[in-house]
This record gives C-alpha cells, sequence and structure tokens, in this order.
C-alpha cells in the first residue's frame, strides 16, 4: 500500500462528478478522487458532526485525518446540495 503523506493534491475530475453520489461520504466526488490517489484505502469525507468538513483515510486499524481547505468545504457543500461544481484540484493537509 501507499504510505499516506502529510500533505498531498487531488485532481476531481468531470468523471469523479458524474459518478460521485451526494451526501454519500464514501463515494462523492472527492471521494472518488482520492481513492484513485490511494487505491485500497477506505475514505471518509465527513463535516456533520465536527465545525470543518474532514478528510478520514484508513487501512485496516490505522486512520489518519485530514483537514479540508475552505474552497473545498465549498466543493463539497455546492455538490452535495447538487449545484453545479467543475473540475477542481485542491492540497490536502493532515489534521492537526
Amino acid at each position: 500500500m501507499t504510505e499516506l503523506p502529510r500533505k498531498f493534491r487531488i485532481v476531481i475530475t468531470k468523471e469523479d462528478i458524474a459518478k460521485g453520489e451526494r451526501e454519500n461520504p464514501y463515494s462523492c466526488a472527492v471521494a472518488l478522487a482520492i481513492k484513485r490517489r490511494f487505491p485500497g484505502y477506505r475514505v471518509d469525507v465527513d463535516g456533520r458532526d465536527v465545525e470543518r468538513w474532514r478528510v478520514e483515510i484508513r487501512m485496516g486499524r490505522k486512520s489518519r485525518f485530514y483537514a479540508a481547505s475552505e474552497r473545498m468545504e465549498v466543493f463539497i457543500e455546492r455538490f452535495d446540495r447538487g449545484q453545479p461544481v467543475k473540475p477542481s484540484t485542491f492540497v490536502v493537509t493532515l489534521a492537526t
């Protein structure tokens, strides 16, 4: 498996947007882009129970939490509401 870095870039494609499921933390456009970057890992994009959106990437018992940037949060919220979004690139950083 690929070692998870402290910071990485994801590219959300038109295909991620078309195949992504709104309000599904495991299959939204962001989750699909991260799964493509890190195959075999479980990805959870969640913001309902926390102040900010976060990304959890997990393999077995090992998890890492990443903070979503404000730009990425806007993308997630627009995507979940069914509003138009465009392919985008985001940098994701390990949460502190």
